[in-house]
């Protein structure tokens, strides 16, 4: 993998377009950085990436298993709006 790749994600300003191009190299389609939020004790994307959809079941499910493998893959339907843009 090109570092360049990874570095991209270092600007929160370009860091879901880096992400993107990411998610390309292995195949995916979006790749979504999350950091937990130890006030409230949940997942929550990381400055740059789009806001997720807090207490709908996919995503309920989704962060549930993020947080105990360190990692998940899956499918999220608020993805798929041509409308997302990173805030």
């Amino acid at each position: 993998m090109d570092l360049k790749l990874i570095a991209a994600l270092s600007n929160p300003q370009y860091r879901y377009e880096a992400s993107i191009k990411i998610a390309e190299y292995f195949n995916c389609k979006y790749l979504i950085i999350l950091i937990k939020d130890p006030e409230i004790d949940l997942l929550l994307p990381a400055p740059g990436f789009p806001e997720t959809l807090p207490g709908s079941p996919g995503w309920d499910i989704f962060s549930g298993l993020c947080l105990r493998r360190g990692f998940h893959t899956g499918e999220l339907p608020f993805l798929d709006d041509p409308s997302l843009t990173a805030s």
